[in-house]
């Protein structure tokens, strides 16, 4: 599979932002918040959870959905009907909010979508638990899995999360784990945030990119210097669909991470979304856009995930 951007702008001309998105900007510009680096970690969660609360996503009906425990980690467990093959699911939400609650709307269409059994893990967040807990949780699920799956796991991520999916997908290829494919949405991807995107859609475009160091702070014990995705050795990864955002401060590190990925002889798909902000596939009815992209991904989910 080749890298095939889909609704890319003509190289070289300025992206024009999505109608749809733009009227949500203005909403949001007429109910002005404090930006969230100003607040503490408590303040932002519960704005996550609020904004979540108020997005006109539909919660999709599904077979079966339960809470429970893998491998010691709190997870929740969607099943369609005649579920096809396994996805685990990371979610985003800059390492310091987000919770199973915060995107169970999206975790029931992509299950719906990709016709998988998906484990949404619900990882500790900093900074009371700063790196590696999230990683390592993450891959205590995977191991866990993977041991007993009688076809290739597929992991996906939003946001930080396809952080944690980049670094466990990288720690399963050396342990020899089974892994079908990757997801990883529009992805943070390199605490240097000194991208021409990082500087051009700092500010305005849902997502700040001070708010992202802000998160980076929290997340990274102090003095540690992270894993960089950018200079990591990629080789033998499994097939990747990674998407990217034109009006999101992380596009360039994303679309530079997949260079890197299809450099390294990675199968990737890149789609590119040149008039969309970061978590669009989260806004419901707001984005209509969002629609084709979650069946798209659903579709690589699920002809990865029925691989033998």
């Amino acid at each position: 599979m080749q890298q095939t951007p889909i609704n890319a702008a003509p190289s070289g001309n300025e992206p024009r932002l999505d109608p749809d998105v733009a009227a949500y900007l203005e909403l949001l510009k007429a109910n002005p918040l404090p930006p969230l680096h100003l607040g503490t970690p408590a303040e932002a969660r519960d704005r996550h959870e609020r904004a979540a609360a108020s997005i006109s996503m539909p919660v999709e009906a599904i077979d079966h959905v339960e809470d429970r425990r893998c491998a010691g980690v709190p997870v929740r467990v969607y099943r369609p009907r005649n579920p096809a093959g396994t996805t685990i699911y990371i979610h985003g939400g800059g390492f310091v909010t987000g919770t199973t609650d915060s995107y169970d709307r999206v975790c029931r269409i992509h299950a719906n979508r990709s016709s998988t059994t998906l484990i949404a893990v619900d990882y500790a967040l900093a900074p009371e638990a700063k790196h590696p807990v999230a990683l390592d949780e993450v891959l205590a699920v995977l191991r866990d899995r993977t041991s007993t799956a009688s076809h290739p796991i597929v992991l996906a991520g939003d946001s930080a999360g396809a952080y944690l999916v980049a670094l466990a997908a990288l720690r399963a290829r050396d342990e020899s784990m089974r892994l079908g494919a990757l997801v990883m949405i529009n992805p943070v991807i390199d605490p240097a945030l000194n991208t021409p995107s990082a500087r051009s859609r700092a500010t305005g475009y849902r997502l700040e990119t001070e708010s992202m160091r802000w998160y980076w702070r929290h997340y990274l014990p102090e003095g540690a210097s992270p894993p960089r995705l950018l200079e990591s050795d990629l080789t033998g990864l499994p097939p990747i669909l990674i998407t990217t955002a034109g009006f999101d401060p992380l596009h360039d590190e994303g679309v530079a991470f997949a260079r890197r990925l299809i450099a390294a002889g990675v199968p990737t798909q890149h789609l590119d979304f040149p008039g969309q902000i970061h978590g669009f596939l989260r806004l419901g009815h707001a984005i209509r856009e969002a629609t084709p992209a979650h069946v798209t991904i659903g579709h690589f989910i699920r002809q990865h995930a029925q691989t033998a």
